[in-house]
């Protein structure tokens, strides 16, 4: 990247939006990992039998269940944020 007359780098925002872009991407492909393991292990779950010890078992489900749709949460956020920067050309608000 050129220097300026201070040696300063030049401001590229091609670059900085590559970089915002490469960020948000892998923010998005964690988000996504978290949100498959969250789903495997409800499933796995649902699928044990209860043991006997329905009121544990249900109240395990439930917890796994909420851990899933919050992983979700965060997955369809993280998304919804890299396809608005890959769209509207920007970055999203509030990130450099």
């Amino acid at each position: 990247m050129p220097s300026g007359p201070t040696g300063a780098t030049a401001f590229d925002p091609r670059q900085q939006r590559h970089e915002v872009e490469k960020r948000l991407h892998e923010e998005m492909l964690a988000a996504r990992r978290e949100f498959d393991r969250a789903a495997e292990a409800y499933k796995a779950l649902a699928r044990m039998p209860s043991g006997g010890n329905t009121t544990t078992w249900r109240s395990s489900l439930e917890i796994a269940q909420e851990a899933r749709q919050a992983a979700y949460e965060r997955y369809a956020t993280a998304l919804k944020r890299f396809t608005e920067l890959v769209i509207d050309g920007k970055p999203p608000e509030g990130v450099q």
